[in-house]
C-alpha cells in the first residue's frame, strides 16, 4: 500500500510538473507570435526599423532613444531597470484578418467570417505600431504603452474615439492630493454614447450568425433599440451637452473602518463620497435643480462669505450638492466635502496635463486602512503550528514604512494615438513581493499544497 501511495504521489508530481511546463511554452509563444510575425516578413538579416517621427515625446523617453532618456535619470537605488520595445504589429494583424477572413481558411466559417469583417470595419485591424517602455529607477516605478493607427476609416469606432479631444481637467482644482480616490474623465456622454452605438452595432452583428438560436433571445435586442428609442425621443444628449461639459470626476475622501465594512453598518456620511460635473451652464443647471427640487426635498443652504450654492437633502442633512460656474459636485458627506474643496481652492489642486482620464489612488492609505486590518482579520483563523516569516520577509525585501507607498497614478490620452501611463513608487513592488512571500510560507506551513 506504501509502494503505492508513493507511486502516486509520483504520477501526479508529473503531472503537475508537464502541465507547468505546457504553460511554459505557451505563455513564451504568445509572447513571442507578434515577434515571429514580424521577424518572417522582414527576413532574419534585414534591419528592422521604425519612423521615429511617428512617435510623440512620452514619458521618460520614446523611440529607440528612449532608453537613453532613462538612463538620463538614472537614480541612486541598488535596483535600476530599463526597458523599451517597439512592435510594428500591423503585419501581423493583417495576417490575422486574412486567416479569419479567408475562405479557404477560417473565412469558409460563416460567423467566424462576419465577427471578423465587423472588427475591421471598427478599426481594430487598423493598430500599426505599439510601443511600450518602463523604467525602476531611484523610488518610483513607470509603465507606458502607445498605440498607432494607419488608414483609420473616418467612420471606425476607433477613429471617432482617438477623435475626441483631450482637455485640462477643471476638477482638479477642486482636489488638494490628500484624498483616498481620485478618478476623473473627460467627453463622457460622447464616449458612452459611442460605446452604446458600438454595443448595439456588435449585437445586430452577432443576431445575423445566431438567428434563430437561444442567445439571440438572451441578447435582448428588443430592449436595447427601446433604450436608444427614449435617448433620441427625449433629445437627452442635446440637453446634456448644454448644461455640462462631459467632464465626471470621483472623490472618495476617506473610507469607513474596516470593523464599520465588515458588520456593514454604514451611513451616507461614513463614505466620503464625492461626484462632480463640469457645468457650461450654471444658469440652466441650477434652474433645473430648483425645479426638481421640491419633488426631491433639497433645501437650499447659506454660508457666509461663500460663492458656492448649496442644496440639501431634507431629512438627510449629511447629503447635498454644491454648485458654481464650473462644477456642480454631488456629496455623499456636504461638510467634508466643502472642507476639503476650499482647503484646494486656496491651497491649489492638482496640475494635470490635458487627457482623457487620470486616476490618483493614495496607496499609502489604502493599504494602511484595508489591506493591514484584512491581514489581520485572516491571520487569525490561521493553525497554531503556522509561523508567518514577517521578520524574515521584512528583512529580505527591505521593507520601508507604508508612507512610501505613496500615491499611484493612471493617465491616458489620445493626442496622436492612444496613450497609456501608470506610475508608482516602487515601494507598492516590494510589499506585494512581501505579502505574497509570507502569504505562501503561511499557506505551505498550513498543508495547502499537500
Amino acid at each position: 500500500m506504501k509502494s503505492n501511495k508513493i507511486m502516486l504521489n509520483k504520477t501526479k508530481q508529473g503531472f503537475k510538473m508537464r502541465y507547468f511546463h505546457l504553460l511554459i511554452v505557451v505563455s513564451v509563444l504568445l509572447l513571442a507570435t507578434p515577434a515571429l510575425a514580424v521577424d518572417d516578413y522582414y527576413g532574419p538579416d534585414e534591419e528592422l526599423t521604425f519612423d521615429q517621427s511617428r512617435r510623440p515625446d512620452l514619458g521618460i523617453g520614446s523611440g529607440r532613444s528612449a532608453g537613453v532618456g532613462m538612463m538620463a535619470q538614472k537614480g541612486d537605488s541598488t535596483w535600476e531597470e530599463f526597458y523599451v520595445s517597439d512592435v510594428e504589429i500591423g503585419v501581423f494583424l493583417e495576417r490575422l484578418y486574412e486567416v479569419l477572413a479567408n475562405e479557404e481558411w477560417l473565412g469558409q466559417y460563416p460567423e467566424v467570417a462576419t465577427i471578423a469583417n465587423y472588427m475591421k470595419e471598427s478599426g481594430f485591424f487598423d493598430l500599426q505600431y505599439v510601443h511600450s517602455e518602463y523604467a525602476i529607477t531611484g523610488d518610483r516605478m513607470y509603465f507606458m504603452m502607445h498605440e498607432d493607427f494607419e488608414d483609420l476609416s473616418p467612420d471606425s469606432y476607433y477613429a471617432k474615439v482617438l477623435a475626441l479631444p483631450d482637455r485640462e481637467l477643471a476638477s482638479a482644482d477642486y482636489v488638494d492630493g490628500d484624498q483616498l480616490l481620485y478618478f476623473a474623465a473627460n467627453n463622457v456622454p460622447d464616449m458612452l454614447l459611442l460605446y452604446m452605438n458600438e454595443v448595439m452595432k456588435a449585437v445586430n452583428t452577432m443576431e445575423q450568425t445566431t438567428e434563430g438560436t437561444a442567445l439571440e433571445a438572451d441578447l435582448n435586442l428588443g430592449d436595447l433599440a427601446e433604450v436608444f428609442g427614449m435617448l433620441d425621443a427625449f433629445n437627452v444628449e442635446e440637453t446634456v451637452k448644454t448644461l455640462f461639459t462631459g467632464e465626471i470626476a470621483i472623490v472618495a475622501y476617506n473610507m469607513p473602518p474596516f470593523e464599520q465594512l465588515m458588520l456593514g453598518d454604514i451611513q451616507p456620511a461614513d463614505l466620503e463620497l464625492a461626484i462632480m460635473l463640469g457645468v457650461s451652464n450654471r444658469e440652466g443647471v441650477q434652474g433645473m435643480i430648483e425645479g426638481f427640487g421640491d419633488e426631491i426635498g433639497l433645501l437650499s443652504r447659506e454660508y457666509e462669505d461663500d460663492p458656492w450654492k448649496y442644496y440639501v437633502v431634507n431629512g438627510e442633512e449629511t447629503i447635498g450638492l454644491m454648485l458654481n460656474d464650473e462644477m456642480a459636485i454631488l456629496s455623499s458627506n456636504i461638510d467634508v466635502t466643502r472642507r476639503n474643496v476650499l482647503a484646494a481652492q486656496e491651497y491649489g489642486g492638482l496640475e494635470l496635463e490635458p487627457c482623457q482620464f487620470y486616476c490618483d489612488l493614495n496607496m499609502a492609505a489604502l493599504h494602511d486602512q484595508l489591506v493591514v486590518p484584512a491581514v489581520n482579520m485572516g491571520t487569525a483563523y490561521l493553525p497554531d503550528n503556522v509561523v508567518l516569516p514577517v521578520e524574515p520577509m521584512s528583512y529580505l525585501v527591505n521593507l520601508p514604512e507604508s508612507e512610501a507607498l505613496g500615491h499611484m497614478t493612471m493617465t491616458a490620452s489620445f493626442a496622436g494615438g492612444y496613450t497609456g501611463e501608470i506610475e508608482m513608487k516602487k515601494a507598492v513592488l516590494q510589499y506585494l513581493v512581501y505579502y505574497l512571500g509570507v502569504g505562501l510560507c503561511g499557506a505551505a506551513q498550513s498543508g495547502a499544497f499537500n
